[in-house]
């Protein structure tokens, strides 16, 4: 979301644009990656600003730099926000701690983003052997917390997408 609407002077811009996104029928994501992202996002969901009332949003958790103390908390802190939510999230993590957040998701009723474009690893000293792994733990985390895995067709009917 920084990326398309960087400040509040483009606000209107950005809502025009949201707007011609539900008209075109595209689905949107809205990338979030921190606690402050959170927080405006949600002011402009309760202003209409997306022109849907159950937008969908993806909760970064981590970081391409690796670990640090103050990466740490942020994930820590949205991790403690999805969860509570008024709308469908998913969220992604980066390095070892992607298996953290998938099970976080999972257990809170989210959904996962995994890939090779955030992780390549399996453990501190141990590389996957392809995205297929992830992607694999995935599926069968959710299964044993007792959740589907959604097919093309589930995801377009509960996202409401044609």
């Amino acid at each position: 979301m920084r990326e398309l609407v960087p400040s509040d002077n483009q606000l209107n811009q950005f809502s025009q644009f949201c707007k011609w996104m539900i008209d075109q029928h595209i689905f949107p994501q809205y990338i979030l990656y921190n606690e402050t992202d959170y927080l405006r996002f949600e002011t402009y969901r309760k202003q209409g600003v997306f022109h849907q009332e159950h937008p969908f949003v993806l909760f970064v958790l981590g970081s391409y730099q690796g670990n640090s103390p103050e990466i740490n908390q942020m994930t820590e802190k949205i991790m403690t926000i999805a969860p509570k939510v008024e709308f469908p999230w998913a969220v992604c993590g980066f390095d070892n701690n992607e298996k953290n957040c998938v099970e976080h998701a999972i257990k809170s009723g989210g959904h996962v983003r995994v890939g090779f474009e955030n992780n390549i690893m399996r453990n501190d000293t141990e590389f996957l052997k392809d995205s297929g792994e992830m992607i694999k733990f995935s599926a069968d985390f959710a299964k044993s917390q007792n959740r589907t895995i959604a097919s093309a067709d589930d995801v377009r009917n509960i996202f409401n997408i044609g």
